[in-house]
């Protein structure tokens, strides 16, 4: 859950996590990449409508021509897709994602490796500074060969904070996929209309295209 946490920090990059729209922050142009914004059209008449549109039809000296979409077309893109997905054989994609694209076995032994090359080189420093302090020996030569093991010594430390930080992402990465699918199964099929809680936690943006909305996971 603290993975979790951090990871949801790191991703909002200050913004705040909650927004008072469900779609806010979550719809996105296949054109230019921004964020869509709501307008609200025909608000003093019987034809009010709320759409939502790109923010870069308003910025930039090119201004995005995408297309704008309402929030009727949003909802019904995503009961569409989410049926599709309760489709699909969810078990079998959960066991071969916590089974395979999320071991951390192989990275579990090299970091292993690394740090005993680590402590070899650890050894092989005390080692040295034990002779110093009692052979009086050439001082050129000995900080040549301390210098060296102390270069080794932070080349592989470096290798094993890289491979420690790939591992706390896989172990992050797979808690997120796991809470994904229990919201998933929790999910009644087929879906027959619009559901807020649903929505917030099972996707991660919507991205609008020429030729539809996509819609992409939070796995």
């Amino acid at each position: 859950m603290f993975e979790l946490v951090q990871e949801k920090l790191k991703d909002s990059k200050g913004k705040p996590i909650a927004n008072a729209h469900p779609f806010s922050g979550k719809i996105y142009c296949g054109n230019c990449g921004s964020v869509f914004g709501s307008k609200v059209c025909h608000s003093t008449d019987k034809y009010k409508t709320v759409i939502w549109q790109c923010n870069g039809k308003c910025s930039g000296d090119g201004r995005c021509h995408s297309r704008h979409v309402t929030e009727a077309e949003i909802r019904e893109a995503f009961v569409k897709e989410l049926n599709a997905l309760l489709e699909n054989e969810i078990r079998d994609t959960e066991e071969i994602i916590s089974s395979e694209i999320f071991n951390t076995s192989p990275l579990e032994a090299k970091a292993e490796d690394l740090r005993k090359a680590l402590n070899g080189i650890n050894e092989k420093v005390q080692n040295e500074i034990r002779i110093s302090a009692c052979i009086t020996q050439n001082q050129d030569e000995y900080e040549k060969r301390y210098n060296a093991l102390c270069d080794d010594y932070e080349k592989i430390k470096k290798m094993l904070d890289a491979v420690l930080s790939e591992i706390s992402d896989l172990k992050s990465r797979k808690l997120r996929s796991e809470r994904f699918f229990k919201d998933l199964k929790d999910i009644k099929s087929p879906v027959s209309k619009f559901d807020v809680k649903a929505f917030k936690r099972l996707v991660d943006r919507m991205v609008v295209r020429d030729d539809g909305i996509e819609v992409v996971w939070r796995k």
